[in-house]
């Protein structure tokens, strides 16, 4: 399974994206997983080996799912327009 996840970076100050970073170790197990982030944070380092990509390159075909992890924090704002155009299962949190 290829599986895109969307989230913030670990520079970011934020508890779901916390949250996510401890996850993934778990989610890489068992799928491909790339990792997509706000356009602009693409070149900090990730965790599990992961790059961060920007949401600019996401494409919905190359991926079996996109998982946003979703809460009401102002650095997660860059996800709503995705979830409208791109669809996709939303943790929300």
């Amino acid at each position: 399974m290829r599986l895109a996840v969307v989230t913030t970076p670990p520079s970011v100050c934020s508890g779901i994206g916390d949250y996510t970073w401890r996850l993934l170790p778990h989610l890489v197990r068992r799928a491909e997983v790339s990792v997509f982030v706000a356009p602009g944070l693409e070149g900090e380092p990730g965790g599990e080996g992961l790059p961060l990509r920007s949401t600019d390159e996401l494409v919905p075909r190359e991926v079996d799912q996109v998982l946003y992890q979703l809460g009401n924090e102002r650095h997660h704002a860059f996800m709503e327009p995705l979830v409208r155009s791109i669809g996709g299962s939303v943790a929300l949190h």
